[in-house]
């Protein structure tokens, strides 16, 4: 049975600066960044040159070279960082639909544990597929869809979602057995 999704709050505009500062409002929550890399070139560049601690790929077993590449990736968000202000500021600008900012309690391997798991899916024919659960794209097609333990099992890991663009920050969260989607616009 197929969850139904409360229509989304009224669009309220906050500031970039007021979206970023809500997403370290909980002390107990951690920040990541959950990234399909192949929608943001120079990723892996920008990571090493940001100051950024703790990141990996969300991909599991034995991957060449251009799988490696194309692993969507788990990373930290400092709340002041230079891999941070790109992130939440110029990538969403620039680069559509890059991924989503998860805030959970979890440290950062039960949250890689926890993102790699969800890259796994199976087709009803059996077959073993991996998917880029945190493209904004698949999250608007697959969540509003989804039954109530599926979504218990997608949100185990973190508390809130948040897709961004340039224009709007939208946040998928569950209360009850319900996904809420709260779209803020962006001054």
């Amino acid at each position: 049975m197929a969850t139904t999704t409360r229509e989304p709050q009224p669009l309220n505009t906050l500031s970039a600066e007021q979206q970023r500062e809500s997403l370290w409002g909980d002390a107990q929550q951690r920040v990541y960044a959950v990234v399909v890399t192949a929608k943001v070139p120079g990723l892996r560049e920008r990571i090493a040159q940001g100051g950024v601690d703790d990141w990996d790929g969300l991909w599991t077993g034995e991957l060449d070279a251009a799988e490696r590449a194309a692993a969507p990736v788990l990373v930290t968000l400092k709340r002041q960082s230079v891999f941070t202000d790109w992130l939440l500021f110029e990538a969403a600008a620039s680069f559509a639909d890059w991924g989503a900012i998860a805030q959970s309690r979890l440290p950062f391997l039960a949250m890689r544990s926890h993102a790699r798991a969800l890259c796994k899916a199976q087709l009803p024919n059996g077959q073993a597929i991996r998917i880029d659960w945190m493209d904004p794209d698949v999250m608007e097609a697959l969540l509003p869809v989804a039954a109530p333990d599926q979504l218990q099992r997608v949100y185990a890991g973190f508390d809130t979602l948040v897709t961004m663009s340039a224009d709007r920050w939208t946040r998928w969260s569950v209360s009850g057995a319900g996904l809420v989607r709260q779209a803020n616009g962006v001054a």
